[in-house]
Order: C-alpha cells, then sequence, then structure tokens
C-alpha cells in the first residue's frame, strides 16, 4: 500500500481547523508524535510467544531469555542454566521429546540403554566395585569378607547381569587343621556354601577362592544362579583343591530393589596355632 500524507494527516486528532501548515505542524503534529513517542517509551510489545522491549532510546531490543537457554537482555550470548552435579543433557524417554538432565548417582555409572530397550539409564557396567580392607586375620571362627560388601541398585539387576567375587588367602595349619568355610550372602542370607577339608599336616599354605551371582529372571521373585569356585594347596584331594560349587536350583532374589552381595571365609571352628588370613578381594560386576 502507498504511503499517503493526506491519510496520516486525516488520522491526527486536531482541535480545531488549521488552514496553515506551519501552524498545524507546530500547535497539533509535534505536539502528538512527542506524545506518542513518550507513551512507546519502555513499553513491552508482544509478538507472538516473544518479548520486545522498547528503549528509551526508541529502539527495539530482545529481552532476557530464562529457562534451559540463558541470556541478558538485548545480547546475543547464550549459556545454558545450571544443571544438577554429575549430569548430562539427555532425551531419556523411548520417544522424540526435549532433552532434560540424567544424573549419575553413584560411582562408576555411565549412561546405557536398559535391557528393554526403552529408556536411557545410568548404570555400572563393569569394572571394580568394592575393596575389602585387605590383609584381614583372624585365629578364631571370624568371618572374613571377600572384597567387602557390595551395595547392588535395582536399576543394575538386568537378564544375564553377572557379578564376580575374587580374594586370595593364607591359611597357616597345624596338625590337626579346621576346615573351611566359603559363603555367598545375598541381602545378608547365607545363598550358598563350599566347605574345604584340608589336608592333617602342619604348615603354611594357601590358595584362592571365586565367585559367580548370575542373574536370570527379574522381578520380585526373580532368579539368580550361584557358582563358587577354589584354586588351593592344602585340599585334603584333588576335589578340595579345585572343584566349584554352584546352585542345584536357582536363587531367589528381588531385583526391584537395592540388595547387598557378599563372599566371606572363616574357620569353621577355631583351632589352636591356625590362622586364617584373607590377603586381598575384590567384587565387581563383570557384564
Amino acid at each position: 500500500m502507498a504511503f499517503s500524507v493526506t491519510r496520516l494527516l486525516r488520522k491526527v486528532p486536531v482541535a480545531e481547523q488549521l488552514k496553515e501548515i506551519g501552524t498545524f505542524i507546530n500547535r497539533e503534529l509535534l505536539p502528538y508524535l512527542h506524545e506518542l513517542r513518550e507513551s512507546l517509551s519502555n513499553a513491552f510489545v508482544g509478538f507472538g510467544s516473544d518479548t520486545i522491549i522498547i528503549a528509551d532510546d526508541g529502539t527495539a531490543e530482545r529481552a532476557a531469555l530464562t529457562g534451559d537457554v540463558t541470556s541478558v537482555q538485548n545480547s546475543n550470548v547464550t549459556a545454558f542454566r545450571t544443571f544438577s552435579a554429575k549430569s548430562i543433557l539427555a532425551n531419556a524417554t523411548n520417544a522424540d521429546a526435549i532433552p532434560t538432565e540424567l544424573a549419575a548417582t553413584r560411582a562408576y555409572q555411565v549412561p546405557r540403554v536398559n535391557t528393554a530397550n526403552t529408556a536411557t539409564v545410568m548404570q555400572v557396567i563393569g569394572g571394580v566395585s568394592a575393596n575389602g580392607s585387605n590383609p584381614d586375620a583372624t585365629n578364631a571362627a571370624t568371618n572374613l569378607s571377600v572384597g567387602g560388601e557390595y551395595t547392588v541398585q535395582s536399576e543394575e539387576w538386568e537378564d544375564g547381569t553377572c557379578f564376580e567375587f575374587f580374594g586370595t588367602y593364607v591359611f597357616v595349619e597345624p596338625a590337626a587343621p579346621p576346615t573351611l568355610t566359603v559363603e555367598i550372602l545375598i541381602a545378608g542370607v547365607v545363598q550358598e556354601t563350599m566347605i574345604i577339608t584340608s589336608t592333617a599336616a602342619a604348615g603354611t599354605r594357601g590358595g584362592q577362592i571365586g565367585g559367580y551371582i548370575r542373574n536370570l529372571t527379574l522381578g520380585s521373585s526373580g532368579t539368580c544362579m550361584l557358582t563358587i569356585t577354589r584354586l588351593n594347596n592344602h585340599g585334603s584331594t584333588e576335589d578340595q583343591r579345585s572343584q566349584p560349587t554352584l546352585s542345584v536350583a536357582p536363587v531367589t532374589v528381588n531385583t526391584t530393589i537395592a540388595n547387598t552381595i557378599q563372599m566371606r571365609i572363616r574357620m569353621t571352628t577355631a583351632v589352636v596355632d591356625a590362622t586364617l588370613t584373607v590377603t586381598q578381594g575384590f567384587v565387581r560386576k563383570a557384564f
């Protein structure tokens, strides 16, 4: 549409009919424009979802940005908002969505897609999870932890998940040594046991023990299979030196909650001059 001075002037309110253009400009047009300018100064004008600030000098400026992306007024420099500690920006859902924070809650966690392929979660994939305060020695029927106690969070249980124990020990035996008891506990309850019977001969010997917890099914009545392994130089037979023990039937585990897991060893009974020392050990999520 062409610009029309006549049309503009017709819209200017006048108190009376003026014949001279100079008089009209000085008495009516200029005061009207000044009043209009004052009205627009520092006003907020909305354009859809955006807001424009009219500054004192009559220029239009963008308002400050708040939310996930921030910026001061009339600046092109933007920045992310403050995020939680140990978090990343991710779309953790199973559909297109605006990303948000995904925070780690414990050591060794990394982002990964869950077993159901429905979400991105923070989980411990593998690596050392717990270490015992070894060496730890006793000359009584005292339980010695192999690698310490590890708490498995509910999100760490997955179909096929495997937790591994490993430790070494030194056994100072008298002529009539006691048997050694090795156990795996889940949530404080003994779920698998191995008894090692030693050769009846005094001496300083030792060995290594290991164990596995392998998840089979998930849920409040989830199931696992357990195995304890041994390799030593004091067993009374070849089986006592190297044969493993394993679950005859699956063990029930509630995988919807956190559970502690632990392997321990002890002298079944206290015997004079017998000393058992766990020299090292660890617990880890193997896969």
